[in-house]
């Protein structure tokens, strides 16, 4: 790190020339620290450039005297791997670190440039084949009595990678469904026996007639017989007159409203009626 940097002289001795004479004084210098610094302050090597405010000296033969201080600049180690491979087969990630001290830079103004964490792919050992979970496909082939599904699966957990074997066995299997029982029919072993309709019917015959019987309706027992069987009859003249009179009220109205609109209902007869 530079601290002072003159530019001219101050001594006759230093960087001789044949310019310069051993008997004289000389002290004129022009001060050139920041410049300097800007361009040697951290750097192994260096070339400072000439004083911007003019020459200190002209005609002398001038030198640079500057003051500085070796710092120790840091360097860079060796990358090690940091926590493992992201993946347990086949290609993951691995993180790798390296640290600043190879030398340990002596200030943070001197301290390592570049990363200090990279990832790099890892190439683990091949993926083996494993199956994933059963999936049914379609449903049960019978509503009952012992069916069958089909169920299916797929080496993908995980897929088999870097030549990886692929899953051992099946992909397909059959699963027992729907075992209870079905209903038991009467006639339900007839399918088996390739019948025709009429051996079929005569095989039947006492069960039909036994549904005829149960399904025939008796006249004597509906609702209309039963209650004109229980009904007493009412032949007294009030009752039949009162029957007649409520006729009478229902029919008149409906009367009434007809002759109202009997030229609406038929302008066909009134127009011949008027013609005539």
């Amino acid at each position: 790190m530079v601290s002072d940097a003159k530019y001219g002289r101050t001594d006759s001795t230093k960087c001789p020339h044949s310019s310069i004479d051993a008997s004289k004084t000389y002290d004129r210098f022009a001060s050139v620290t920041t410049g300097t610094q800007e361009i040697c302050d951290l750097k192994q090597t260096c070339l400072p450039s000439k004083p911007r405010g003019g020459d200190p000296y002209p005609g002398v033969y001038k030198y640079l005297n500057v003051t500085y201080e070796c710092l120790i600049l840091g360097g860079w180690g060796i990358w090690e791997p940091f926590g493992d491979c992201s993946a347990t087969c086949g290609n993951g990630i691995q993180s790798f670190q390296r640290k600043c001290n190879n030398p340990v830079p002596e200030t943070n103004e001197t301290y390592c440039i570049g990363d200090h964490i990279q990832n790099l792919e890892c190439d683990a050992s091949p993926c083996q084949g494993s199956w994933g979970c059963w999936q049914t496909v379609g449903h049960c082939s019978h509503s009952c009595g012992n069916g069958t599904k089909l169920k299916v699966r797929e080496c993908n957990n995980p897929v088999p990678t870097n030549e990886g074997t692929y899953c051992e066995g099946e992909n397909t299997t059959l699963e027992w469904c729907n075992l209870r029982e079905c209903p038991v029919y009467k006639w339900g072993h007839l399918k088996d026996l390739n019948l025709t309709k009429e051996e079929l019917k005569d095989f039947m015959k006492e069960e039909i007639n036994e549904l005829k019987a149960n399904l025939t309706v008796d006249n004597k027992n509906t609702s209309s017989a039963i209650r004109r069987r229980i009904s007493a009859s009412d032949d007294r003249p009030s009752a039949a007159s009162f029957g007649y009179f409520g006729v009478v009220m229902l029919a008149t109205p409906i009367v009434l409203m007809v002759c109202l609109d009997f030229n609406h209902l038929f302008p066909e007869c009134v127009k011949r009626r008027i013609a005539k």
